[in-house]
C-alpha cells in the first residue's frame, strides 16, 4: 500500500494489485483499456486490461506520483511473485480522494503522453 499526500492535506491510499487476465482470445485479443469504477465516499478501482508481456508471474509495482489532483501511475513490474499467466490485469484500489482525482496511466518512464487518463469522482 501508498499513502500520498494531497496539497489540502487529504491523505490518499493506494494498494496495488493484479490479477490473471480472462476470457482471452489468445489469437485475436481485444486491445488493452483502461476502466475504472467508483464505489462513492472516495473509494475507486483504476485496473488496465490485456497485458501481455514475455515473462510469467511477474508482480505488478507502479511508481506513483501525486500533484495538484493528479495521479500519474507509470507501469512497472518485479521479479516474479505470482503464478499468473502472462496476460496480465494490473489496479489499483484509490481510498480517501474528495472530489475529483484524475488518473494519468503511463507505460514506461520515458513515455510523455499517457497510455490513458481518467477522471475520478
Amino acid at each position: 500500500m501508498f499513502l500520498l499526500l494531497l496539497a489540502c492535506a487529504s491523505e490518499i491510499e493506494v494498494t496495488p494489485a493484479q490479477s490473471a487476465c480472462t476470457d482471452v482470445d489468445f489469437e485475436n485479443p481485444d486491445p488493452s483499456e483502461l476502466l475504472w469504477e467508483s464505489t462513492g465516499d472516495g473509494q475507486a478501482r483504476v485496473w488496465r486490461t490485456y497485458v501481455f508481456l514475455d515473462e510469467s508471474g511477474l508482480g505488478f509495482a507502479p511508481e506513483l506520483a501525486i500533484e495538484k489532483g493528479v495521479l500519474s501511475v507509470t507501469e512497472r513490474w518485479d521479479e516474479p511473485e505470482t503464478d499468473d499467466a502472462f496476460c496480465y490485469q494490473p489496479e489499483l484500489e484509490i481510498t480517501g480522494f474528495r472530489g475529483a482525482l484524475e488518473v494519468r496511466w503511463f507505460l514506461a518512464e520515458d513515455d510523455s503522453v499517457p497510455f490513458a487518463t481518467v477522471q475520478l469522482e
